[in-house]
């Protein structure tokens, strides 16, 4: 079925009409003034170049229509083009132990890791994604995907309390990735290690070693400072057994010699371009598998009322009464319009820039759209130039085009789609209430689309997420203030008695009347009527601590209990 690029130039077949009039007016007009010098037309003779010229006249009413229904670009069928590119398949390893919660990179640690995880992951479309979490123990969180959105909404609703089990076990995420790799890979494969280097468990340096061994490309990516940072924990800076303050250090020591002894490369947590890295190593290894990526485009078919167009123009010449060098003349210049307009139509610097954007080589496809948009409005160009500039890191520039296209593509899955990316544009910015009423914008023209969806809910959560640590923020004097003078009255209350000798004997001191005391309370326990404590309440709270406590201290492994060195 045939369609047009550019509908909208079909109104300029309204003024065919008026061509067609206001051509017959001066020739009209050309006669009169003939006549008045004498040289007018006797009784029935006619015109000898009125039929000529009413043919001319029908002529260039046909020529103009074949050119404004060149401009519109009659488009038929689809032509596909292909281009080839490296992949492989790649193991992300996120650490979530409660270390990665350390504020010596604000927000935090794991804040900064889930950011450049997520740029990574939109960075590396083509490439077959897994991804592995791990604290104390580890596991394969999502296995290989094409997916990347898949992984990119996981990552973003990471945190550290997912994790059971506390500490940092890199071998057994590093050996995690060897059997998936086994089971579901295609031979050599790419590990990247996002992790603050705390390794409690020990055997990193083996387990990577085997990776290398075994073909992997090791990457690792140190989160933290070596200055170090407290950890924030639900009840405030987390503090060891000792009650002293918890300062974790990125263990910068620990992550060279891994990279080292795996043959690996460190990648900086202040580098916005790993993908740069990974996608150089990809290409660098000729083991890398390949795959052939098509795209296709409309066949334009704008050439054929051209060249009809020129046909009509030179058969009307033959009727016209213009002289050889005035006809030569307006050759030349249709010459030169038909020309200029196949350039406008050349659909070139387009059709190139989706070829480098497919090639992911993101810069170079945004100079291609803007070359051909300073030729050509197009709404499909002006969507993929944001496109271009996001991957490219230029938000700003991308949030201008993306709202641009959402008000003058052609139907609405395409306004979807470029509301949908304009909305992770301004998540991206950090403007969640722009992104959230973006993904709504998208909804609202494709109700149900699961990716705005989802994203939808990410962006809901993190502006809850801010909001409560705003209003957390906002609370702390009021609260300390509290807590001073909660503090205070409690020390009152148990000084109180010491200084009046107590009226009753601590339990410690009075073991022989706690039977007695506890008969006379029909066995629930000794209870003060005016705050409501209860003997036996408090003890069940501290013995649930107490569990608590250890169940945290260990972990099971090979049907035993192994005890977690640190529970960060």
């Amino acid at each position: 079925m045939i369609n047009f690029e550019n509908p909208a130039v079909f109104a300029g077949l309204l003024g065919i009409p008026l061509f067609y009039w206001a051509l017959q007016y001066f020739q009209n007009k050309q006669l009169s003034q003939i006549a008045i010098w004498g040289q007018h037309w006797e009784g029935g003779l006619q015109d000898p170049q009125n039929k000529s010229s009413k043919i001319f006249r029908w002529m260039a009413s046909v020529f103009l229509t074949l050119l404004v229904i060149a401009l519109a670009n009659p488009r038929h069928g689809l032509e596909s083009t292909s281009t080839t590119m490296a992949v492989k398949d790649i193991f992300i390893a996120l650490d979530l132990s409660k270390s990665m919660d350390a504020t010596d990179l604000p927000p935090s640690r794991l804040e900064v890791a889930k950011k450049r995880t997520i740029q990574f992951l939109d960075e590396m479309k083509g490439n077959r994604i897994a991804l592995i979490l791990f604290a104390g123990e580890s596991y394969l969180a999502m296995p290989l995907t094409t997916d990347p959105m898949s992984a990119v909404s996981m990552v973003s609703s990471l945190n550290t309390g997912q994790m059971a089990l506390q500490g940092t076990n890199i071998k057994e995420a590093a050996n995690i990735a060897l059997e998936a790799n086994k089971r579901m890979g295609q031979g050599d494969a790419i590990f990247l290690l996002i992790t603050d280097g705390e390794d409690h468990e020990g055997g990193a340096l083996s387990a990577l070693e085997k990776l290398a061994d075994n073909g992997f490309d090791i990457f690792i990516a140190g989160i933290g400072t070596e200055q170090g940072g407290t950890i924030m924990g639900p009840e405030g800076v987390l503090t060891d057994e000792e009650g002293q303050v918890v300062r974790s250090q990125l263990n910068k020591h620990l992550i060279l010699e891994m990279a080292e002894q795996s043959h690996g490369i460190v990648l900086d947590v202040n580098d916005t371009n790993w993908s740069r890295k990974v996608d150089s190593a990809i290409k660098n290894n000729q083991k890398s598998g390949t795959v052939e990526r098509k795209y296709k485009s409309y066949k334009s078919y704008a050439h054929v009322p051209l060249l009809m167009a020129a046909l009509v123009l030179c058969v009307g010449f033959y009727f016209s009464r213009i002289g050889f060098s005035k006809k030569m003349t307006l050759l030349l210049f249709v010459f030169t319009s038909v020309t200029s307009l196949m350039k406008a139509q050349d659909p070139k610097p387009f059709v190139e820039g989706n070829r480098l954007y497919q090639s992911e080589k993101y810069k170079e496809a945004q100079k291609k759209y803007e070359e051909g948009l300073k030729t050509k409005e197009d709404a499909r160009a002006q969507y993929n130039l944001g496109n271009s500039q996001y991957k490219s890191g230029n938000l700003d520039e991308a949030v201008q085009n993306f709202e641009k296209a959402a008000k003058t593509l052609p139907n609405k899955d395409q306004q979807s789609k470029a509301w949908h990316n304009l909305g992770n544009a301004q998540y991206k910015k950090g403007r969640l209430g722009e992104a959230i009423e973006a993904y709504k914008e998208a909804l609202r023209l494709n109700p149900g689309e699961k990716s705005s969806s989802i994203n939808l809910a990410i962006a809901k959560q993190q502006q809850q997420k801010q909001q409560k640590q705003q209003q957390q923020q906002s609370e702390p004097k009021n609260q300390k203030d509290l807590n001073q003078g909660g503090a205070q009255g409690e020390k009152a209350e148990k000084n109180e008695p010491n200084k009046g000798k107590s009226e009753k004997p601590a339990p410690s001191k009075n073991k022989g009347n706690n039977k007695n005391e506890s008969d006379m309370t029909n066995g629930k326990g000794k209870s003060n009527p005016e705050s409501g404590w209860s003997e036996d309440k408090a003890m069940l709270d501290h013995i649930e601590r107490e569990e608590q406590k250890v169940r945290g201290q260990y972990r099971r492994g090979d049907g035993k209990f192994s005890k977690i060195k640190k529970p960060w």
